[in-house]
């Protein structure tokens, strides 16, 4: 079972040696070289559209550390285990993840059941989104892909359809339904060239 085997390796950064494993055992799914996704080939017209967007539902890190200084939309897609053949997008979530916001994507705009580091999310920079529910099961052979857009704290406007994202993950079960831990959230101001992060809310 693909979710099974996902859960075998690290979240954030898949030991190079599990992912061998998947590979192997796996050769038919088409993972990317980190196990962290599948490869996304082509259109799909056969797969449906998801019409949910993502939301926050954790938000945490450590008391010292950096927040995240920048605006991070997400949205995600069907994708077909085999063929890599992808569907259409979800909406982006409601708005912008950025540590220190009064304006959270957060489930029908209710943030008070979301876990910060401390009283606020001065501090937190690993972003866990969720959804309620996704149009495939695990037996289905279709994995839905979470992409990721940064955007400079300065421009709070949604992304465009066409605008260029990367993938960050794939959602799984959870207690809050469908869900992606994102890791590596805490290293875009570091990773983005260019991009001037600050937390104007902090």
């Amino acid at each position: 079972m693909i979710y099974l085997l996902y859960r075998t390796i690290s979240m954030t950064k898949p030991s190079s040696g599990n992912c061998g494993v998947i590979h192997a055992t796996q050769p038919d799914v088409m993972w990317s070289d980190n196990c962290m996704y599948i490869k996304e080939t082509g259109f799909d017209p056969t797969l449906k559209t998801p019409k949910l967007s993502l939301y926050l539902t954790k938000f945490t890190g450590n008391k010292d550390s950096k927040g995240i200084g920048a605006n991070l939309w997400y949205r995600y897609r069907y994708v077909n285990n085999k063929t890599g053949g992808y569907s259409d997008f979800s909406p982006w979530s409601k708005s912008p993840v950025i540590s220190g916001s009064k304006n959270l994507p957060c489930l029908n705009g209710d943030c008070t059941g979301v876990n910060y580091t401390g009283t606020d999310s001065c501090h937190s920079n690993v972003p866990v989104m969720s959804t309620i529910s996704v149009d495939y099961d695990l037996e289905s052979g279709v994995t839905a892909n979470v992409h990721r857009v940064v955007m400079s704290p300065l421009d709070a406007s949604p992304p465009t359809e066409t605008t260029k994202d990367e993938i960050v993950g794939i959602l799984t079960p959870s207690s809050d339904g469908w869900s992606v831990f994102d890791g590596s959230a805490s290293r875009v101001c570091d990773t983005v060239t260019g991009m001037v992060c600050n937390i104007p809310g902090c």
